[in-house]
């Protein structure tokens, strides 16, 4: 299913490769206080750390990059090359090529991953606060006006997930398109594509989620259980499972910026010590 854009937006397809760069602005820290190059390494690094990228993988395109982050390629090209020197990339020439992930980390990467996350944590924590708000009404809705070729599709996905290989790549894809299923079954265009926004603005503006073997068992026991509610038309519970399920990713961000504020932060510093609220 499509769904149409706002007005000045490109056309929302549920495609993880689809362009919004109407949206990337939106609750993003804007990139213009220093170079954008060191930003966008800062971003790459936080993305890798949570799995969003893995040692291996190759990174979408220069081209692409820029247009989810809306910078320039050069701004981007920069930003590889200060990865490639921190040894966390490695860019490979030919038709296969392209800049891939050498390793999880790096000697520079939690200071980078603080500069990244830390000075805006008090607005991104209301962000991913806002996002399982969200996603909650969305199992609500979902749960009170799927029809039938909606819950087929949910069953079949939340089947899909739990087959699907426990690589990255094919979990995140399988996570996606089940997700994507529940937010269509609200049938309403703005939640479909507030979903979609959101998904991209608390992921470092590339809209692949966090990842690990946790996150992975975790979805493994929710998924079937906020699928079910869904099908069943439990709305209150599919409200409440869908909430505790994108909390996962609250946690793992929030997990991360301590981590590496304890290993980055001087004695004494106001950030060593985040509450649940926010720093």
């Amino acid at each position: 299913m499509t769904f149409p854009g706002p007005l000045g937006a490109p056309t929302v397809t549920g495609n993880p490769d689809e362009p919004l760069a109407a949206f990337a602005a939106g609750l993003l820290e804007p990139l213009t206080n220093r170079r954008a190059g060191e930003q966008i390494a800062e971003r790459l690094a936080t993305a890798i750390a949570l799995g969003q990228y893995y040692p291996g993988q190759r990174l979408p395109s220069e081209r692409r990059l820029a247009e989810l982050l809306q910078v320039s390629r050069s701004s981007v090209r920069e930003a590889l090359h200060v990865l490639v020197e921190a040894g966390q990339l490695e860019v490979r020439r030919g038709s296969n090529g392209g800049a891939f992930v050498t390793s999880a980390s790096s000697p520079g990467a939690a200071a980078m991953i603080r500069r990244a996350l830390l000075p805006g944590w008090a607005r991104l924590s209301q962000l991913l606060d806002f996002r399982c708000t969200v996603e909650q009404q969305i199992g609500r809705l979902a749960a009170e006006r799927a029809t039938d070729e909606d819950r087929e599709a949910i069953q079949r996905l939340a089947e899909e997930y739990l087959a699907s290989s426990k690589e990255r790549e094919h979990s995140q894809a399988a996570d996606r398109a089940l997700h994507e299923a529940i937010a269509r079954a609200a049938h309403n265009r703005f939640w479909y594509d507030l979903s979609l926004q959101l998904r991209f603005q608390v992921n470092q503006g590339l809209g692949t989620e966090p990842f690990s073997a946790d996150l992975r068992r975790r979805g493994e026991e929710q998924h079937p259980l906020l699928a079910a509610a869904v099908i069943g038309g439990h709305a209150e519970r599919a409200g409440a499972l869908a909430a505790q399920h994108f909390a996962l990713n609250t946690e793992a961000i929030r997990q991360l910026l301590e981590s590496v504020t304890r290993e980055t932060a001087a004695p004494g510093d106001a950030g060593a010590n985040l509450s649940k609220k926010g720093a």
